[in-house]
Parts: structure tokens; sequence; C-alpha cells
């Protein structure tokens, strides 16, 4: 049986030995963490646009995202801006943003005016609206809650432009208006008629191609 003296040394050699394979196992990870960084660093384009998951680079999807969200905003182009400043009045060089203001609230993107600028066919405001503290996770999910053919109260807002539109009516009508905007005198109105005034609107749907 072992007396109190050999189990201490015992006790101090497994310890020393503890501290040896510690350290060697840390150099190791250290060395091992140097060579993945080097050999990643190798790999990465000099362009960080142009690093790849293997299917897509940042670039394409970055392009892709630009085009699907200026189709959602071109279907509604009623709620969707773009702007080159800020509601503070900067902006990053050489870019713009665009928005759609959604029930929830606002979803917003960056991108270079050149060339996405003209692919969105929505209004232009000299400066965007105040930013009202979205992430991208709360931009996501209130583009995803989007409604098409959702009727417009004209106590919530009137169309920006003149034009015919898809009106109910306060004698619970469904019919077709014209919108008249005299920028000269500040008034904007619907025309109205034998179907009622307007309660709510929407834009007039595409009309078929093709006869299809």
């Amino acid at each position: 049986m072992m007396n109190k003296e050999q189990i201490e040394k015992m006790a101090r050699t497994m310890m020393n030995a503890k501290e040896e394979v510690a350290e060697a196992l840390g150099l190791f990870v250290i060395a091992m963490a140097e060579s993945l960084y080097e050999a990643d660093y190798r790999k990465m384009p000099e362009n960080i646009g142009e690093f790849s998951d293997g299917y897509h680079t940042f670039n394409e999807l970055y392009h892709h995202r630009a085009v699907l969200f200026s189709v959602i905003c071109n279907m509604f182009p009623e709620k969707a801006w773009k702007s080159k400043l800020h509601d503070t009045g900067d902006m990053y060089d050489g870019m713009f943003i665009v928005g759609i203001e959604t029930e929830q609230g606002q979803a917003t993107y960056h991108y270079d005016i050149d060339p996405y600028w003209d692919i969105f066919k929505v209004k232009e405001l000299e400066k965007a609206p105040k930013y009202d503290g979205h992430t991208p996770s709360d931009a996501i999910e209130r583009i995803g809650n989007l409604k098409q053919s959702e009727w417009i109260s004209v106590e919530e807002r009137l169309p920006d432009k003149e034009g015919t539109y898809l009106v109910y009516t306060d004698k619970d009508n469904i019919t077709m208006d014209i919108f008249c905007v005299y920028p000269s005198h500040g008034t904007k109105f619907w025309v109205g008629g034998i179907n009622g005034e307007a309660t709510h609107w929407m834009p007039l749907p595409e009309a078929p191609k093709g006869g299809e």
C-alpha cells in the first residue's frame, strides 16, 4: 500500500504531465488553426464578391436579390419608393435606398445606382422616409406578408399620380374612377359619378398579353 509521500509524488507527476500535455495540445490547435486560415486565405479571391459557397458567388446572390426585390416593388408601385438620400441627407457612395411600405412597417435595401436604379419603376423621393429601425429579419418577414390587390383607404393615402383606378364606393359599388392631380393648385380629387364617391382604391391589374 502506498504511503502519503508516494501518493503526493504521483499526484505531482501526473499534474506536471497534464500541464505538458495541455501545452502540447494548445500548440497543436494553434498550428492547425493557422494552417487552415492560410489555406482558406489562399483560396479567397481578391474581390470578396466573387467568393462562392460552391453554388453562387456573393455577387450573384446580390444581383438576384436586387432583381427579385424590383419585381416586388414594381408590383406595388403605390407602396414602393426609391431615393438617393437617407432621411438624414447622407448616402453611401454610388448607392441608393429602395423600400416598400407594409402594414408592419418598412422593408428597405441598398443597391448600386449602376445598374439597379432603373429597374425599380417606382416613385423617386428627394429623401427616404425616416428609418423605422427594422432589421433584415423584419424586412423579409414584412415582405412575406405583402398581399397583392389590397384595397387602400382614401383616408390612408391617395394615388401619387393621376389616372384610372379600381375603386370601391360609399354605395357599395366596385367601379373604375379617374383620379385627377393639379400640382399648380395643390388639388387632388376623384371625378366620381352615379356609382358614388370612392372610399377605397387600388391600381388596375395589367391587361392580358397576347389574348391569353
